[in-house]
């Protein structure tokens, strides 16, 4: 049947009535510009410190002929007005490893390819100030983890498959090797710098044949060895703990939160464990698995949702494993004013993708390189009290987004202190979605980040937290020349959106 033309207006009006009122949450802020050097290759980065403002650093590629390239690093307020700019030359030969930054300072870890040699570059928040700290290594290592306390430097990797942790100090350029690291058993999975305590926390997975059990040593500032706390797996019940992520709160507790998993080897997991770290030598604290969580499928459809539970129940009353597991990225916990935290988990499944020569395509099995296609299926938002009880939890679908490596894509903004702003950004649109006491507050928001002067969706565009309640977005741009023989302008902007 045909639409008369007052029922297409009508659908019209309520369909820009909704778009208005979707649009209308995000408010456009202050915009922060640079032309780019058409003769030069620039890299933009955006380092976001929240409250505080934002670190923008832009890489120049040295010019020909030339040892050191030239980084540009503009420090801006949260009106993305400029406080100070200051210029610093990086040799060309270093490659970056890391980044670390703290309430006074960012650090930039590099290393020469194929060589001992580190630099480490530090740059004052405060006024600009750089200084580099360079030495050579005692022996060469693959380096995985870097954190900073004070004046000292410390480095987790591996060398011929054993775990290394090794200390650098400022002051004298020297290397200290904190004992018991160096064990074929080990596996560094996390450190972490607690400035509250001026120690640093390691945490690692010990293999010895069926126990792979969770380690977290504390040393102090002088790397001595203050305490090693041992979580053994719960074998009769298939729980193994992993994927560790410490937080010392302001409170003064500390936080291990992980996954845990079906086997030593499985990087799924079926729940996750949360575990103060007080003095007293008890075991993990609470074990939450993904299958009793109530609102864990909401991310669903209803009809879907409850042929999943029916099959969950089944397999329960059958004693088997329900088989409902995720790679599980955890965000570092977020504290609140009533002495619990939030726990944000990015859901992911992976899939096998290969990668093949084209002569040789019909042989895809046998000489084809294979990496993993993760896709992102929901997050997992959840309160804890301040005994780590949940209070309430809820999930978010998100759109098929698609990833080489698992990385954090949710961005959280805090509205207040009961209620948060989730939000992810795909194809240069933003997702964006209040949830208060696990309920989500109004429909969730799209917002289209668009091109000025095309005004379509506007492609690789970044996007960060930025204050308690605005995100960051960022890309490149250009501007048409309208005048005959000109050149078009290339811009890198910034652009605050708040809520």
């Amino acid at each position: 049947m045909k639409k008369s033309s007052i029922q297409i207006y009508i659908s019209t009006l309520v369909w820009c009535l909704i778009s208005l009122y979707a649009t209308a949450q995000f408010k456009e802020g202050p915009t922060f510009e640079l032309t780019k050097n058409p003769s030069k290759y620039q890299e933009y980065h955006v380092i976001p410190l929240l409250n505080e403002g934002a670190l923008v650093v832009v890489e120049n590629d040295h010019d020909l002929g030339k040892k050191y390239d030239f980084w540009e690093c503009y420090s801006l307020d949260t009106l993305l007005q400029t406080k100070w700019k200051t210029n610093v030359e990086v040799d060309r030969f270093l490659e970056i490893k890391s980044t670390f930054k703290n309430e006074h300072y960012v650090f930039w870890l590099f290393n020469e390819a194929k060589s001992k040699q580190i630099a480490i570059l530090r740059l004052s928040l405060f006024d600009g100030e750089t200084e580099w700290f360079k030495a050579e290594m005692p022996n060469m290592m693959e380096i995985s983890g870097f954190v900073v306390l004070d004046n000292k430097a410390f480095l987790a990797g591996s060398d011929n498959d054993k775990p290394v942790l090794v200390s650098f100090s400022f002051f004298d350029k020297s290397f200290a090797y904190p004992s018991g690291f160096y064990d074929t058993h080990f596996v560094i999975n996390s450190i972490a710098a607690d400035v509250q305590e001026n120690q640093l926390v390691v945490i690692l997975q010990e293999n010895r044949g069926r126990n792979c059990n969770l380690v977290v040593k504390r040393l102090s500032y002088d790397n001595k060895l203050l305490e090693t706390r041992t979580f053994s797996n719960d074998l009769t019940n298939e729980n193994y703990y992993g994927l560790g992520v410490y937080a010392h709160f302001p409170n003064h507790k500390k936080w291990l939160i992980g996954g845990v998993s079906t086997s030593c080897k499985n990087k799924e997991s079926k729940g996750v464990f949360v575990k103060e770290l007080d003095t007293s030598l008890t075991p993990i604290d609470h074990l939450i698995p993904y299958d009793a969580l109530p609102n864990f499928f909401n991310f669903m459809s209803s009809k879907r949702q409850e042929r999943v539970k029916e099959r969950i129940e089944s397999r329960k009353e059958k004693g088997k494993p329900t088989k409902i597991d995720y790679y599980t990225l955890l965000h570092k916990p977020l504290p609140n004013d009533k002495g619990g935290f939030w726990l944000v988990a990015e859901m992911y499944y992976y899939s096998p993708k290969y990668n093949v020569n084209e002569v040789n395509s019909a042989f895809v099995q046998k000489i084809g390189t294979t990496t993993l296609d993760y896709h992102f299926s929901h997050v997992l938002v959840m309160e804890l009290d301040s005994t780590g009880k949940v209070l309430w939890e809820n999930s978010l679908k998100v759109d098929d987004v698609v990833t080489i490596g698992a990385t954090e894509i949710i961005q959280i903004a805090k509205r207040n202190s009961d209620e948060l702003g989730v939000a992810y950004i795909n194809d240069g649109h933003i997702y964006f979605q209040r949830i208060k006491a696990g309920k989500y507050l109004e429909n969730s928001v799209l917002y289209e980040v668009l091109d000025s002067q095309t005004d379509k969706i506007q492609e690789n565009v970044q996007f960060k937290g930025f204050t308690n309640n605005s995100y960051l977005v960022w890309a490149e741009r250009t501007i048409l020349s309208k005048l005959p023989n000109t050149a078009n302008i290339n811009l890198f902007y910034i652009k605050k959106l708040s809520y």
